[in-house]
This record gives C-alpha cells, structure tokens and sequence, in this order.
C-alpha cells in the first residue's frame, strides 16, 4: 500500500508539472505603460511599410562589387588555400586626377607673320589696279583644328578625359595635370619648329643659254667649283650681275624684293564738259619697270635645308607710240611683262638657281640666284 501510494504521488506531481510547463508556454507578462505607448504609436502611423531600396551610383556600385568579391576571394582562400593563391587579387579602382583648367596663347603659331611688300610692276590701269601677273596666294599657316588634332595625337586615347577647345587665338583646355605637361612640350617644340630667320642673299644674272646648261645639273646646290666658275664667268662679262640684294626674314615669311624705275607717260584724255566749251585733259598714267621677286622661305632643321618658293616678275618697256588726239600727243607704251616661278629644296648655306626666264629667239635670261643661311644669334 505504501508503495501504490508513492506511485500516485508522483504521478499526479508529474501531471502538475506538465501542466505548469504548458501554462507556462502561453503566458504573456501584463502590459505596461511602455508596451501601451508603443502598441499606440504603431496603431497610428498604419502598418508597417517596406524600406525603400537605397540606389547607388556608379561608383558606388563597382565599390560594393569589388568588396563582395575580396569577400568571397578570402573565404574561399580560407576554405581551400589551394585556389585562394591560384585565382588573382581583384584590380583596385584607380583614383582619378582631377581636370585643371589652363589657357595657353598660341597666336604666334595660328598667326602669319607680316609680309614685305613692293610696289608692283606693270602698267597702272584706269581703275587703279596693275596689270601684273601677279597671284594672291595666301601664306599656308598653322589652323586651329590643325592643331587641336595634334594635342589630341600627342595625348593619345588613354587621356580622353577633359576638352580642350579654341577662342580667340588661345586655347582652353580643361585636362589633369600630366597632360597638361605634355601639351607645354607639344607647344614648345612647334615653337621651336617656327622660330629662326634666315638671312637669303639675292642675285639677279643675265645669264647665256650655254652657261645656264653647264651649271644646271647642280642647279638647287651649287657645288664649291660650280661657285667658282660662276665667278669666273661674271669677271670674264660672259654673265652679267643685274642685281644683288640681301634680306632677313622669318621662317614662313613672304618677302617682296623689287628693283626698278618707274615712268610717267600721257595716256589718255578726260573730257570735261561741265562749262559750256568741252575741255580735254590730259591722264598721265605710270608705268613700273624693273623686277618683283617674291620669296618664301621655309626651314627644314632636321635635314638643315630649306625651301624657298620664288617668284619672279618682269616688265620691260619695248616701245613707246606717239598719237596726237585733239592737238594732245598720246603715249602708247609697249610693256613686255614675264612671270617665272620655281620651288627650290637645297641644303643651308649652299647656293641655287631658280626661276629664271629665256625669252623665245634670245641667247640670254634672267636667272635668281639664292643662298640662304641662319642668321647668327637668333633664334
């Protein structure tokens, strides 16, 4: 009997701590005044809402990326060492430089240098102008995009970052630095290219046809007994020495040499008939003898030669025809006009012979001797 109830006793003391446990798993603590506040301010502001997603940006994003695979890399270099010291370490993003903003003046490079003129030879017209062979040709200079083509080459396609842009004969530019850097040294070395002048001693020769021939097979670089037996020549009458002139000009520089006379001459009549009687006037009109030499010179230091782009013009008065008009005797000239022109490649301080003319029926012509050289202490 004692031990059946012992067996009750612990049965109905199970039971009860059966029953604790699930009263137990049901229970909730009484509410307090913060539960309360709480229970309020979320029945206020309505149910609950999702957070709104947060956008990254470019740069932003490639940053995540590259930590979420550094994070991965060292797991799996900590999960197998093997393949964490195989597969390579993740780029890390490079820092930008950041755009400076410069302004280099390049008017000395877009800009022509001026050029020497002469009067014009020919007869002057009515309207003013001369009936010359002239041309208007215009002196080939650096162009702006020219150039922004070459600071773009130099540059080359890794620095594609920044712009850079003309105005008013400077350039604006908007680059790092290193760039920056290098487009001084583009500027500075075309610089380079553009600064000398180039002192040219000019002669004109009346020159036979024979002697033209012996000196032509070394006419764009005259050798040392080619210079000599010009001299000789000249000493001898055989070649005539028209005449000599020394100039300095810039490199690209157009120089307009002119050697002559000029003569006035009764040309035409003007009728004024603003009184009652007509009145005749005489119009004189000039005409400008002699020779217009145009010259171009352009350097090539790296080969040390230069090209000289000559010109040559020249008017000779064949006759003049007297008419008489109204009691006024008229002059009527007769002007022979020749243009001649020639490209010369020959090297520094040699002499060449360019653009001369041989009059049809005539033994002799008139030939440009040309020997350029650097002038001394300039650069």
């Amino acid at each position: 009997e004692v031990e059946r109830a012992e067996a009750a006793a612990r049965e109905r003391a199970d039971q009860a701590l059966r029953a604790i446990e699930a009263y137990g798993r049901g229970y909730q603590p009484p509410p307090t005044r913060d539960s309360d506040r709480a229970l309020a301010r979320q029945r206020l502001a309505g149910p609950l809402r999702p957070r709104r997603e947060r956008r990254l940006s470019r740069r932003q994003a490639r940053l995540e990326l590259l930590s979420f695979r550094a994070a991965i890399q060292r797991r799996l270099a900590q999960l197998d060492p093997l393949r964490g010291r195989e597969e390579p370490e993740p780029a890390q993003p490079q820092r930008r430089e950041r755009l400076q903003l410069a302004i280099y003046k390049v008017a000395d490079l877009l800009v022509p240098a001026p050029d020497h003129v002469a009067p014009t030879v020919g007869l002057t017209m009515g309207s003013g102008e001369v009936s010359d062979f002239s041309d208007d040709n215009n002196q080939p200079v650096l162009e702006a995009d020219r150039l922004i083509e070459l600071i773009e080459a130099e540059l080359g396609d890794e620095s594609e970052r920044g712009s850079v842009e003309f105005s008013s004969n400077r350039l604006v530019v908007r680059k790092p630095a290193a760039d920056h850097a290098r487009i001084r040294g583009l500027l500075e070395r075309l610089r380079g290219a553009r600064r000398g002048q180039l002192l040219v001693d000019l002669r004109f020769y009346r020159m036979p046809r024979a002697v033209f021939a012996r000196l032509a097979p070394h006419a764009q670089a005259l050798r040392d007994e080619d210079e000599q037996a010009l001299a000789r020549a000249v000493a001898a009458k055989e070649v005539t020495l028209v005449g000599r002139q020394r100039i300095v000009a810039r490199d690209g520089q157009q120089v307009v040499v002119r050697q002559g006379g000029s003569r006035a001459l009764v040309g035409d009549l003007d009728v004024n008939q603003t009184g009652v009687v007509p009145v005749l006037n005489p119009v004189v009109r000039n005409v400008n003898e002699g020779l217009v030499l145009e010259l171009r010179g352009m350097i090539d230091r790296s080969r040390g030669q230069v090209q000289l782009d000559l010109a040559l013009t020249q008017a000779k008065l064949a006759g003049t025809e007297v008419r008489k008009l109204a009691g006024v005797e008229l002059e009527l000239p007769s002007l022979a006009l020749t243009r001649t022109a020639a490209t010369l490649l020959s090297p520094l301080g040699r002499g060449a012979l360019g653009a001369g003319s041989f009059a049809a029926g005539e033994s002799e012509g008139l030939i440009v001797y040309a020997r350029a050289t650097l002038s001394q202490n300039r650069r």
